[in-house]
């Protein structure tokens, strides 16, 4: 047995000689559809922040980091795709050699052509988490304070030199019964201590207690207030086991191929009322193989597997959320599609969307103080309407610190359980090949952002 240059198994007799060309070319189109987009993305986002920078942006510091940025990430993603098109030109030209090694240099591209996109995008909104900067007039200046109490206090003065003098008429005439109003001789002291005053409170102007209270959440004496919008970003480093089924039997993803993973989860919700919101979901995962798979398949796989997952789900908070509860508690349901991606000739699994159901439970906890923990398992149903199917099990558990009602940072442990099986047909339950069964496990690190 020997390999061809590109590391691919030579045939047997009677066996079909691998097309370089077509490997090759599909390699090409894979790393330009993670590259292209994120090239696309970043010169959009550099067109934007310059153009916020001509009009006179308010927030000139970040619009300036953010343009720079921008135009960094579009460089570094556009050298990437002009690396991976000269190497298909390499290959095209007869030189294997030097293809063969622009391609092994050009694996974690993926992977890391998705982090640059993710970045393009949290720099795209993160100028909206800073208030943009108004006129002087509207900061309490410690100068600009005093003159308003001074003029405040000079005022009544001012108004009783006003009054005119009564007439002689008007001095001799004596009053007839009750007068209609009495005038009160107020002095200037007790005019600022009645203008000082405060409202009279309600339920509605009552400012939070000076006990518990958390940030982030609408204030249990306000009932018009409503979730704000929170976008959460998180960062998993996974460490994968399980199984891929192959036409010579299963190959253990840790033990024969040896691989490592990492991943991104961004998570949006956006309240439709105080109890109620929508909540959308991206989750990226890549796993990347230190051994080599074409010693036990006639496959290849290329040293990376790229799992996809994206939906929408609807929130029901039934308990808590508000800034006195101790205890938060949601269901929620939807749909989430799941997608697996392997850079080689073959696939380890069928590339198509698995669209299926999604349901799952979130609980809080929370004591005096920021900081609390977060519970939240998620479940998929194995439904075939595309011809494939994804049971997916996903659990976390978080502990969060809130320093602003803008700004909080999480860190914990989240576990993926995951089985996928490809059928002949839609709508099927029989003729199922199980072609993927692993577990992903790992920490976690996240920001959540309220605008």
């Amino acid at each position: 047995m020997y390999f061809l240059a590109d590391g691919l198994r030579c045939p047997s007799k009677g066996e079909e000689v691998p097309d370089l060309r077509r490997v090759y070319r599909r390699w090409l189109i894979r790393k330009l559809s993670i590259l292209t987009p994120a090239v696309g993305v970043a010169v959009a986002l550099s067109w934007r922040q310059a153009g916020r920078l001509q009009a006179g942006s308010t927030t000139l510091w970040i619009d300036l980091a953010c343009l720079g940025a921008s135009l960094l990430l579009a460089g570094f993603c556009g050298g990437l795709s002009v690396r991976a098109l000269l190497c298909y030109r390499r290959f095209r030209s007869g030189d294997a050699g030097a293809a063969r090694q622009s391609r092994r240099e050009l694996e974690p591209a993926g992977p890391v052509a998705f982090v640059a996109f993710s970045l393009v995008v949290f720099v795209g909104v993160l100028p909206a988490c800073f208030p943009p900067l108004g006129p002087l007039a509207e900061f309490p200046l410690p100068i600009r304070t005093v003159l308003e109490e001074r003029r405040k206090s000079a005022a009544p003065a001012a108004a009783e030199e006003r009054v005119p003098p009564p007439s002689r008429a008007e001095a001799k005439r004596e009053p007839r019964g009750l007068p209609l109003s009495v005038p009160l001789a107020i002095e200037p002291g007790e005019a600022r201590i009645l203008e000082d005053q405060e409202e009279p409170r309600t339920p509605w102007t009552e400012e939070r207690s000076s006990g518990f209270a958390r940030l982030g959440v609408p204030d249990a004496n306000r009932p018009f207030e409503w979730m704000a919008p929170e976008l959460h970003v998180e960062v998993l480093l996974l460490q994968p086991t399980g199984t891929f089924a192959t036409q010579e039997g299963d190959v253990d993803i840790d033990r024969d191929l040896g691989m490592r993973g990492a991943g991104l989860r961004f998570t949006y919700d956006l309240a439709t009322d105080r109890d109620e919101g929508l909540r959308f979901h991206y989750q990226f995962f890549g796993l990347s193989a230190s051994k080599d798979y074409v010693e036990i398949s006639e496959a290849s796989i290329d040293d990376l597997l790229v799992w996809q997952r994206f939906g929408a789900t609807y929130l029901w908070r039934l308990l808590g959320y508000t800034s006195d509860a101790e205890l938060d508690f949601s269901v929620f349901a939807g749909a989430m599609g799941d997608n697996l991606l392997s850079d080689g000739e073959n696939d380890v699994a069928a590339e198509l969307v698995r669209v299926s159901p999604y349901f799952g439970i979130e609980a809080g906890f929370w004591q005096r103080g920021p900081v609390g923990a977060v519970f939240r398992l998620g479940q998929t149903l194995p439904v075939n309407l595309t011809g494939g199917t994804a049971l997916v099990t996903d659990l976390t558990a978080l502990l969060r610190v809130d320093f602003t009602d803008g700004l909080s940072l999480h860190f914990g442990y989240a576990a993926y359980w995951a089985h996928f099986r490809d059928h002949a047909e839609r709508f099927t339950d029989t003729d199922g090949h199980e072609k993927v069964a692993m577990m992903l496990h790992g920490p976690v690190v996240g920001i959540d952002l309220r605008f």
